[in-house]
């Protein structure tokens, strides 16, 4: 079974259209919980040889390092989410 030119490009132009209009939101982390999140990862996790982070970690490793950043992240984002009132964020008016 042969398709016509015409139905192709139409099909094609139809998968484009789709794909462009996906949404594509990325939420960023703040520098502030990025830089508590890597004091705290550097904390738990002390290089081996001190001064040297090649050396390898004295506890853990590369993944349980990744892991624990990644859960410190999102702990303080939702920490901060919770605290934060503003008008984007007010609760509904009670119904008459």
């Amino acid at each position: 079974m042969q398709f016509s030119r015409r139905k192709r490009t139409l099909g094609l132009l139809m998968l484009a259209i789709a794909a462009a209009s996906a949404p594509t939101t990325v939420s960023a982390i703040t520098l502030d919980v990025a830089r508590k999140c890597e004091a705290a990862t550097s904390k738990a996790f002390p290089p081996r040889v001190p001064g040297n982070p090649a050396a390898g970690s004295a506890a853990g490793s590369g993944a349980d390092q990744r892991a624990y950043y990644s859960k410190c992240v999102a702990d303080e984002e939702a920490a901060q989410g919770a605290g934060k009132a503003d008008s984007t964020n007010k609760p509904a008016a009670p119904a008459k």
